[in-house]
């Protein structure tokens, strides 16, 4: 049975390439340096860029999903959201970066960008999860 056409052809080779690379360089950045340089890193990137639109931020996370999924390693939600922060610095924009615990036992982390009006983007409307840290692209950050 064929599947139905639904008129979107998805992502271009380009799109993906530059998803994939940023996922890569977010695994690579994750493995070498201290989380708490790899945060110092994203204040310095944030806050370099004009705050991203709602539809952009979208549009780099569906970018960073279509490459991950081309790339022989895991690319979990930490990843993920940095691919996101990265991609979006290339782009000379900025996203909301936060991580967080789960509000419910049992006891779960998890990060993720948000479009300027505070929204998760790319994640559930129930997200079940607190923001500890946000840093955010006008300067502020966040901290619970």
């Amino acid at each position: 049975m064929a599947l139905p056409d639904t008129g979107n052809p998805g992502p271009t080779w380009m799109v993906r390439a530059s998803g994939a690379g940023a996922a890569l360089g977010a695994w690579l950045l994750l493995r070498a340096v201290r989380f708490d340089r790899v945060t110092r890193l994203v204040q310095v990137l944030v806050r370099s860029g004009r705050p991203a639109t709602s539809a952009k931020v979208a549009d780099l996370v569906s970018a960073v999903d279509a490459g991950a999924r081309r790339l022989p390693v895991r690319v979990a939600c930490l990843e993920r959201s940095l691919a996101v922060v990265l991609l979006a610095w290339a782009q000379r924009r900025a996203v909301t970066w936060c991580y967080g615990t789960s509000i419910r036992p049992p006891l779960r982390l998890h990060a993720w960008v948000e479009a300027p009006d505070g929204r998760p983007v790319g994640e559930p409307d129930d997200l079940g999860y607190r923001a500890t840290r946000r840093i955010l692209p006008d300067g502020r950050d966040g901290i619970a």
